[in-house]
């Protein structure tokens, strides 16, 4: 219940920080275009672009640094009891890995609706259905990537240090948004040579999935809002893309911990 308060306290403070940029927004406002808003929407590729972008991502390094030693911290200080009765540790971890999900779910879901809230409450806010199913893919979007980068702080903390899985973890979005940059000029998307093939490689690094308005979509309605390339960049796709990321990093940190030592693991936790 500890976690569950946190993570609720958390979303909502942050969602209220989010609302602030949309307290003196044109009105009235689509949902669409606040869940747009959320994810970043400029395709410049300029520094000071990609800087507001790292920012707009602030919520999700809340999320990792709270909960970046979920699993860790249990199985340091009682995972030598917990496998000496339960020596299943399969189960421990499906048990461990579906509520980090369940979290990474609801504070996700917690903080954009309370940025809804505000914004409606302080202005005009238009509900229709093609902005709820934009909604739904962002939040699938976003808390499967908070799932999976979590899970994998909390197995790197495991090989490493807490401290170090956070920064390793932290300075590999960094690097993922920086290299958005070579899209300026070394990888143009509009070079009529190489565009396919620029755009696929850009396609290929998870941040701009992170950024709802550069994806299509085969609902016209809410293709016509999104589609900030002339290319496709769907959004099925995309939740397909962070399922698949999802299945590897459960897989590769159940493999670890299956095979970790419980002793020296202990040792480091308790220091």
């Amino acid at each position: 219940m500890k976690e569950y308060r946190l993570c609720l306290l958390a979303a909502l403070g942050m969602g209220c920080y989010s609302a602030v940029e949309f307290l003196y927004a044109r009105s009235p406002l689509h949902l669409s275009d606040i869940i747009i808003q959320l994810s970043s929407q400029d395709t410049s590729f300029l520094p000071h672009t990609l800087l507001d972008l790292a920012m707009q991502l602030f919520p999700i390094l809340l999320f990792q640094l709270l909960f970046g030693s979920f699993l860790y911290k249990e199985f340091c200080s009682v995972g030598v009891y917990i496998f000496s009765r339960c020596v299943n540790r399969l189960k421990w971890f499906i048990q461990k890995v579906s509520v980090l999900l369940l979290y990474a779910l609801l504070y996700q879901l917690a903080m954009t609706a309370c940025t809804i809230t505000i914004t409606a409450i302080f202005g005009d806010v238009r509900f229709d259905l093609t902005s709820f199913i934009l909604f739904l893919y962002y939040w699938l979007i976003y808390a499967l990537w908070l799932f999976q980068t979590t899970l994998l702080i909390n197995i790197l903390s495991l090989k490493t240090d807490s401290g170090v899985a956070f920064g390793s973890i932290y300075g590999l979005q960094t690097c993922l948004i920086l290299i958005l940059f070579l899209w300026r000029e070394t990888l143009p998307l509009d070079d009529s040579l190489f565009a396919a093939r620029n755009f696929k490689l850009l396609w290929l690094d998870p941040i701009p999935h992170l950024i709802i308005s550069w994806h299509s979509s085969i609902i016209p309605t809410l293709d016509a809002r999104i589609h900030a390339f002339d290319l496709p960049f769907d959004l099925n796709l995309s939740v397909l893309y962070f399922l698949i990321l999802s299945v590897l990093a459960v897989i590769t940190s159940y493999h670890i911990i299956k095979h970790h030592d419980m002793i020296t693991s202990g040792e480091r936790g308790s220091k």
